[in-house]
């Protein structure tokens, strides 16, 4: 029996039941333990105030209804407008130019000027999960659980790498790219199969611009059960950060040249794991890099959540997200540089189990100190994403309005 099943209705002895049979067989006792530890904490009040999460405002700018308008939707401090075009993905590429898909055609990758003037497009057979353009201005999207790359001779994409499922994707922080154009991507999927969940924890590795991979399994061989949530080259660090779920919920450093497919326990000579038990918190879902600091968000859907600092990847200071979001996780972390050269970080927190539990969009101007409530919303009616990415930090952000009951989108434009 799933979290789901659990919030709604009434709570009674045999449900509890199956849902702790349910958290024995999937390997998750030692995960419901640090929830427990993480809850009572919360509940007897026992963080100090600086370690609960601060919002400046004192009501979101904005609150979902169902009949809300695009043009209703305003923030205080922020531009916030209907984009012209409906994406539903977005990469903007080191010349302001736009690689996405639209909400009305999930197969098609479609390629405009910063004018919003099409190129090109490309159709798929197949929904488009990811995209990715490298300093290199080389194109990668997936599909189908084939990873393709533009080839600019012919015009067309063609496939350099099948990953393990035809489920299989790269989430949005899990493309990354090294100083000297190495580039490695995280495996992603949910696959339920034989009463367990499939290892689709992969991470491919090239050197040669994309155009072929090497298929590198190390978190199968160390007991990871499910998928990536995140690999990205720090420059803070000089290397590899890599967060990995479901059970486990670990985060990997790696700072060697060429050791990229064995754990060590030292940085420099493989993958080593930061965190030997789960309530030192890992495995997160949310990653971004400003200054001197690297900020974390984490995954523990139903749990308490943490927005987390380090600017050395050794000291890490957590900050636990209050009520009504807290048991809500972060599906995404990003940074936009705005029209006076200041940076925000903008973080989206999602809970789809329970109106109750709310979700949320926020902000902060100040390094993650204190936070704006921009856009708060029902999750079992409401998906809010964060759906733009590009490789050097942007001054627009786009973000995604999905209604699901009535099955319509919006994408919303920050600049």
């Amino acid at each position: 029996m799933g979290l789901s099943e659990i919030i709604k209705g009434k709570l009674t002895p045999k449900k509890i039941l199956l849902f702790v049979v349910g958290l024995y067989y999937s390997g998750k006792i030692i995960e419901l333990t640090s929830f427990i530890i993480w809850e009572l904490k919360y509940s007897l009040k026992l963080y100090s105030k600086n370690q609960i999460l601060e919002f400046s405002d004192n009501h979101p700018s904005y609150i979902l209804e169902d009949d809300f308008l695009p043009s209703e939707i305003q923030a205080k401090n922020f531009n916030l407008s209907r984009n012209e075009i409906n994406w539903s993905l977005v990469f903007i590429d080191g010349l302001n130019n736009y690689w996405g898909v639209k909400y009305e055609e999930q197969s098609t990758l479609f390629y405009y000027t910063a004018e919003n003037k099409l190129i090109s497009s490309f159709r798929f057979n197949g929904q488009i999960l990811g995209i990715y353009v490298s300093k290199a201005n080389n194109v990668f999207c997936c599909a189908n659980g084939v990873l393709y790359k533009l080839c600019e001779i012919k015009n067309r994409f063609i496939p350099v790498q099948e990953f393990s499922t035809p489920h299989s994707y790269f989430r949005i922080d899990a493309f990354t790219e090294s100083p000297s154009g190495e580039l490695f991507i995280g495996e992603y999927a949910n696959v339920y199969k034989k009463n367990k969940w499939k290892f689709v924890g992969h991470i491919y590795h090239s050197r040669d611009n994309g155009n072929s991979w090497k298929t590198i399994d190390f978190l199968k061989n160390v007991g990871v059960n499910k998928h990536v949530h995140i690999i990205k080259w720090s420059n803070i660090l000089k290397g590899l950060i890599l967060t990995d779920g479901d059970n486990q919920k670990n985060t990997w450093i790696n700072i060697s040249e060429y050791q990229f497919d064995k754990p060590s326990s030292y940085a420099y000579l493989g993958w080593k794991k930061l965190n030997k038990y789960h309530i030192q918190k890992g495995g997160h879902t949310g990653i971004a890099e400003l200054h001197d600091q690297i900020f974390f968000g984490s995954d523990y859907m139903g749990g308490t959540n943490f927005f987390i600092k380090t600017n050395d990847m050794k000291r890490f200071t957590p900050t636990v997200i209050p009520n009504p979001y807290r048991r809500s996780i972060f599906n995404r972390i990003a940074i936009r540089k705005s029209q006076h050269q200041k940076y925000e970080i903008w973080s989206g927190l999602k809970f789809e189990h329970s109106g109750n539990l709310r979700s949320l969009i926020m902000v902060s101007t100040d390094l993650g100190e204190t936070w704006e409530r921009i856009i708060e919303y029902d999750g079992t009616q409401f998906d809010v994403l964060i759906i733009s990415n590009s490789v050097e930090i942007a001054s627009e952000l786009h973000l995604v309005i999905k209604d699901k009951k009535k099955k319509v989108s919006t994408t919303i434009c920050v600049n």
